[in-house]
């Protein structure tokens, strides 16, 4: 009996250090590489870190994960008295239970009908002018996106083609550079059917960079990865959501090895949050628009009429937050997040998308009836959005990290109904004065906002 009660008294801790990431961060050079910045932020962790980590392994623990993404340390089955021994330690700021995360509960649906395949783009990616701009010779090509969700069948029709994986002669898939997993030593080996189990990533991912017979996905000729750092049950981890983070930045082989800065990510669409209980993902936030990559989130799915709604980290101002449109690109999907942001004051969301009965890849098949299914909500709606900065920052060489969002914002489509049954007010704005905490500044147009750079599109 008493075994089982210390058993139970244990809990996953991540432990932060007093040094924080922000300040390296902002000493970097303002045209620091990426690879500058993982190793300012390596040696900076790596020596802050150094006293606790030499306490742990005195004490004989195992799993110990140090993170240099936000200078903290996840340590798993921590009783009381190491909890206690950690929280005394001059160098440690917090020690708290790892807390968890949760993707939106996927509503049952059946496979959708696929009738003809497509040359054009399907109705919701056609909806932020996608066409026009693919027709210009703009799809995505040269750019890396990457979600953190709950895997993707990278088999699928739609997005085999540009899966940075890559199959050898006898048909053995290598990973490298392309898929991350938590646990690289689980006794079951990836495979197309157990890498999305929950679904949600996939669908998610063929909207971002889906090709195929359908015309799914906004940036078809995008290089796509991803970080498979949601359960089965649609579950993570705080630990294992920064971990991802790390990877989409600089990602490694399957088996963890070789990190390589120069293959990571310029977009990541993350189509998950929290009820304002997510404020370890700033020093994350921060390091991704350090190096260069645009953080693209969910405004979530929440009451009607409830206004700073915006699900965190989507609601932080740095975060490029995505609500959702209806069953047309002029009405409002009521249950969108709605702003203002973190302090009051910032416009949240920053864009909507379509957000209900968006077509997808469903990761039970790889092609047909089976391979397609609708689902709805601002999860959908994120890729869209994370999609359309890809093809900005495809479209010509003056379109930077730092310069498509703005383009993005002063070209957006604006004319959308009232809405209904709805919050039509938020954060004193109005639905229709832009930008508002309704619709932000509006649906983005791909192919207005690639001419601001010069791309004869129309």
């Amino acid at each position: 009996m008493v075994a089982a009660v210390a058993a139970e008294s244990q809990r996953d801790v991540i432990v932060r250090l007093h040094a924080s990431t922000s300040s390296v961060l902002s000493a970097l050079p303002q045209h620091s590489t990426r690879q500058e910045m993982r190793d300012a932020l390596g040696a900076h962790t790596a020596q802050s870190q150094a006293a606790v980590l030499k306490l742990l392994a005195a004490q004989g623990i195992q799993g110990v994960r140090p993170l240099w993404i936000d200078n903290a340390i996840a340590v798993p089955n921590v009783t009381p008295a190491l909890e206690a021994l950690l929280a005394a330690h001059p160098d440690v700021a917090t020690v708290k239970a790892d807390s968890k995360v949760y993707l939106p509960r996927l509503q049952k649906s059946e496979p959708t009908a696929l009738g003809e395949p497509l040359v054009t783009p399907q109705k919701n990616i056609a909806a932020l002018n996608t066409g026009a701009l693919w027709d210009a010779g703009v799809s995505g090509k040269g750019v890396v996106v990457s979600s953190i969700d709950s895997g993707v069948r990278w088999t699928h029709e739609a997005v085999v083609g540009n899966y940075r994986g890559v199959k050898d002669a006898s048909g053995v898939w290598n990973h490298d550079y392309a898929f991350w997993v938590s646990n690289t030593t689980q006794k079951q080996p990836l495979t197309p059917d157990n890498a999305d189990i929950y679904g949600h990533g996939s669908h998610t991912m063929g909207t971002l960079a889906g090709s195929g017979p359908y015309a799914i996905g906004m940036a078809p000729n995008a290089t796509w990865i991803h970080a498979k750092a949601f359960s089965a049950l649609g579950a993570s981890t705080e630990s294992d959501i920064l971990a991802a983070a790390q990877w989409v930045l600089c990602p490694t082989k399957f088996d963890h090895s070789q990190e390589d800065c120069s293959k990571g990510a310029h977009i990541v669409s993350m189509s998950w949050g929290g009820d304002h209980t997510i404020d370890w993902f700033r020093a994350p936030m921060d390091a991704m628009l350090k190096a260069g990559a645009l953080p693209v989130f969910a405004s979530g799915n929440v009451g009607a009429f409830d206004c700073g709604s915006a699900l965190e980290p989507a609601w932080y101002p740095e975060a490029i937050a995505v609500g959702g449109l209806g069953r047309s690109p002029t009405s409002y999907y009521g249950q969108s997040g709605k702003g203002p942001g973190q302090d009051g004051k910032v416009i949240k969301p920053d864009f909507v998308a379509p957000a209900v009965a968006i077509k997808s890849i469903l990761s039970a098949a790889d092609s047909g009836h089976n391979g397609y299914f609708d689902l709805s909500g601002t999860s959908m709606a994120t890729p869209h959005v994370a999609g359309a900065l890809a093809l900005l920052l495809s479209s010509s060489t003056k379109a930077t990290s730092s310069n498509v969002l703005a383009a993005l914002r002063n070209t957006t489509v604006q004319h959308f109904d009232k809405p209904t049954l709805a919050a039509s007010s938020c954060g004193n704005t109005e639905w229709n004065v832009f930008p508002n905490n309704i619709f932000g500044w509006g649906l983005p147009d791909v192919c207005a906002g690639a001419a601001s750079f010069g791309v004869a599109c129309k």
